[in-house]
């Protein structure tokens, strides 16, 4: 496995995933959850005219999924052909998004929402602010992922015929009637405030908002990060993600019929001038970073990877030797050391830089 892992951990390039999918109701769709914290926001047509929405919009984000989590929303210009993220055009029709979550990175027109109110509900004309508030806040809920509370599996009977849209695969606490995504919710979309059960969901996805200081590294692959099985000649990818610039290194541990092997990854240096260390810029902070994948072949086994940052040049590498046989820099032979080694054997000179560390484990078996 390890061969493999290594010949092809060299490609470092910025992507998105979307994780596989299931097939039943819930709250949210797991493969357009978005894999970074920066979620750019412009407008297909503004103008002097519909400014004073615009930021009623801006505003209302700002008070709801930005507020609860580790999210931020930069950008609310004007669009250019090329834009990624969400992009909104005002139009006097029933206000919707062209499909959910990271589906509308780049979409052109993915969200539509409605100002004037002559064509489409007229009767928010009286109250356009707080319509306009309250639809945005349920526009960008479906823009994070999140699908109608109604069409949920645990819906009861009384609301089951409400069910619109695309359907979530993630349930996240019981159905709650107080949902800002739910159309039997007695007040209208909540009158735009998240419930307590938005607010538990948008955070197991996105973050707390308290993260948004600090500096943290994360670790995933394209099946997610928790009890990951890959089956024989699955694709197996894994991604990095910094919330600040700074530097990292990548330790793995492999262990399977031959044994056990720790090494330190080679980003592209060659066997006598390796490259471990490597920088996130401020641009490439909060977005996925490939740093490899391979196909799940023999000798299965279990793999370990350690991510180590720092927000400075300070790292200190554990020490390593270069091992013409595997090919690979062996940090030990012992797999419950070569897991430990980093806490144990790194030291961080003293000053203002900031550290973080994370670990995921994965499978590989003769399965599919």
């Amino acid at each position: 496995m390890m061969k493999i892992l290594l010949s092809l951990f060299f490609t470092f390039a910025l992507l998105q995933y979307n994780l596989p999918a299931q097939t039943y109701r819930a709250a949210l769709l797991k493969s357009s959850i978005w894999r970074q914290g920066e979620i750019s926001v412009c407008w297909e047509n503004p103008t002097s005219q519909n400014a004073e929405g615009r930021e009623w919009v801006r505003d209302s984000v700002k008070t709801t999924w930005e507020k609860y989590s580790a999210l931020t929303f930069p950008g609310w210009k004007e669009c250019n052909y090329a834009s990624m993220g969400i992009r909104i055009r005002i139009a006097d029709e029933g206000p919707h998004t062209k499909g959910l979550g990271s589906y509308l990175d780049g979409r052109h027109d993915g969200m539509v929402l409605n100002f004037s109110y002559r064509n489409w509900s007229p009767d928010c004309q009286d109250e356009a602010e707080y319509c306009t508030r309250v639809i945005a806040a349920h526009e960008f809920g479906h823009a994070l992922g999140f699908a109608h509370e109604q069409n949920r599996k645990d819906t009861p009977a009384w609301c089951a015929d409400q069910t619109q849209g695309t359907d979530g695969d993630i349930t996240v606490g019981a159905w709650d009637k107080h949902s800002i995504m739910n159309y039997c919710n007695p007040e209208w979309n909540n009158s735009g405030v998240l419930s307590s059960t938005d607010i538990e969901a948008l955070q197991k996805f996105y973050g707390n908002p308290d993260t948004k200081k600090e500096f943290r590294v994360e670790l995933n692959t394209n099946a997610g990060r928790e009890f990951v099985i890959f089956g024989k000649d699955d694709l197996v990818e894994i991604v990095v993600k910094l919330s600040k610039p700074g530097y990292f290194f990548i330790m793995g541990t492999t262990e399977n019929d031959e044994g056990s092997t720790s090494y330190l990854l080679n980003f592209g240096g060659n066997d006598n001038q390796p490259e471990f260390l490597k920088r996130i810029a401020k641009h490439e902070t909060n977005k996925w970073i490939s740093i490899g994948s391979f196909d799940a072949a023999e000798p299965y086994g279990k793999e370990t990877i350690r991510a180590v940052a720092a927000t400075t040049n300070s790292l200190n590498l554990p020490n390593y030797r270069y091992d013409l046989t595997s090919g690979l820099f062996l940090v030990t032979d012992n797999q419950k050391r070569g897991i430990n080694i980093t806490g144990k054997d790194r030291s961080f000179p003293a000053g203002k830089s900031q550290y973080s560390e994370t670990i995921i484990m994965i499978e590989t078996r003769d399965t599919k």
